[in-house]
């Protein structure tokens, strides 16, 4: 749980947060590809949810100019609510202003992870 030290709440001048995919990969690296995870992130009920190693996988593939990119009808771990997602315009991942810090996070069967929306490069120009 140290690892994810980094990703919690910071202050002071030019304290960025991180995006979903990151976040989501070092998540996998703790907690092992095998554990179930939800993250929840604070956009309309949006949440990934999974094996954490396919969560951390389906994250990486979304992110605009990935090396292993996915569509969008091809991830099986993002929601809103409990509804996957299929086609979309957007998702609260993709903008290069969509960052966040680690809230808390609740070990149990399901290790639930909560984010909260934090500043981003833009915010300092």
């Amino acid at each position: 749980m140290e690892r994810l030290a980094k990703f919690y709440p910071r202050s002071g001048f030019g304290v960025t947060g991180d995006k979903v995919d990151v976040i989501a990969k070092a998540v996998a690296e703790v907690f092992g590809d095998d554990k179930e995870i939800r993250i929840n992130v604070p956009y309309h009920n949006f949440n990934l949810r999974g094996k954490a190693g396919i969560v951390a996988s389906d994250a990486v593939g979304l992110m605009p100019f990935s090396k292993a990119p996915k569509d969008v009808s091809e991830v099986t771990t993002m929601f809103y609510g409990d509804n996957p997602i299929k086609r979309c315009n957007y998702l609260p991942i993709w903008s290069d202003a969509d960052v966040y810090f680690i809230q808390s996070i609740n070990s149990g069967t399901i290790v639930e992870i909560n984010l909260v929306q934090a500043p981003c490069w833009r915010e300092y120009l």
